[in-house]
């Protein structure tokens, strides 16, 4: 297969097909994918690698597993919610209590970063 032609865009590195023995620690990529059967893993779709973001900020959706409050599971990541601000699907705030009302089952996104081995997120919203 012919490598695929370099594009730019403001989050990519200049891409081309890549096989899976040159990915490196420390590169960083996107992943696009679905949950697995397995606590914590996921069948990538898409790999992508990305430039090193800037803030470090991580950005995740998947159905809500459980809420404990102050925390939710997001695909076998327990996201803690202690700190963060809550929207509706149309983007309005919401209480804590209000999104924990509605979240259960649903599709969720959660946008922070890691503390440690905790994932703290700063926003997380409901997705359409």
């Amino acid at each position: 297969m012919a490598p695929m032609k370099p594009f730019s865009s403001p989050r990519a590195v200049a891409s081309r097909t890549f096989r899976y023995s040159e990915l490196r620690t420390g590169d960083w990529v996107e992943v696009r994918g679905v949950e697995a059967s397995a606590a914590r893993t996921a069948d990538a779709l898409v790999v992508e690698r990305r430039a090193v973001p800037q803030g470090l900020r991580i950005e995740f959706e998947a159905p809500v597993g459980s809420l404990a409050n102050p925390n939710l599971t997001i695909a076998g990541v327990v996201v803690s919610t202690a700190n963060a601000e809550f929207r509706d699907r149309a983007g309005a705030v919401l209480t804590r209590g209000r999104f924990c009302g509605q979240a259960s089952g649903d599709v969720v996104g959660a946008r922070g970063a890691y503390s440690g081995a905790t994932f703290v997120a700063d926003s997380v919203s409901l997705r359409p």
